[in-house]
């Protein structure tokens, strides 16, 4: 009897943590602004939303170069989320290696390649429509160490710029 209770103790307990993992798992919403840029992206005002976008190269030391060179602006409605790009370091996650890729993936002939992802978290969001920009630029060259094109030479990164605008809908 003892053990039949500690059972159905246990499993009503696993049940109630899934229960609380999926439900805290709801209160964030992610939103990868290249990705989508163009949309509008509907939120509860009780959800936490993630702005997430990662860079992945052949080694850590060229994920860690990009990080070091990349430029990046947010705004919120036309407010800055941080002020300088050196700020928005801090946002940048660990490099990791990512060996899930398939060999014709992100950088052939490369695995496990290395990546690193930055996530900015906007939390006590009001009702109402706001407008994210991003813009996200490297003044200097720089290599990921990978052939994207299968031309035979790394890829070189020059002049890049990237930007995007995206919807965020708070609704109660």
């Amino acid at each position: 009897m003892i053990r039949t209770t500690s059972v159905i103790m246990l499993v009503v307990l696993l049940a109630v943590f899934l229960t609380s993992v999926v439900a805290a798992q709801s209160q964030v919403v992610v939103i990868h602004p290249f990705r989508d840029r163009g949309k509008v992206i509907t939120v509860y005002s009780d959800q936490v939303v993630v702005i997430r976008h990662g860079w992945a190269a052949a080694s850590p030391g060229l994920v860690q170069s990009y990080i070091n060179a990349v430029n990046q602006e947010y705004t919120l409605n036309g407010m800055p989320l941080f002020t300088s790009s050196k700020e928005a370091r801090q946002y940048w996650g660990p490099i990791q290696p990512l060996p899930d890729i398939p060999p014709e993936g992100a950088c052939p002939g490369h695995t496990p390649i290395s990546v690193s992802h930055w996530e900015y978290r906007l939390s006590n969001l009001q009702p109402g429509d706001y407008v994210l920009h991003t813009l996200h630029w490297v003044d200097r060259p720089l290599i990921d160490g990978c052939d994207s094109d299968g031309d035979g030479s790394m890829d070189h990164i020059r002049d890049w710029r990237i930007e995007g605008t995206l919807t965020i809908r708070v609704v109660q």
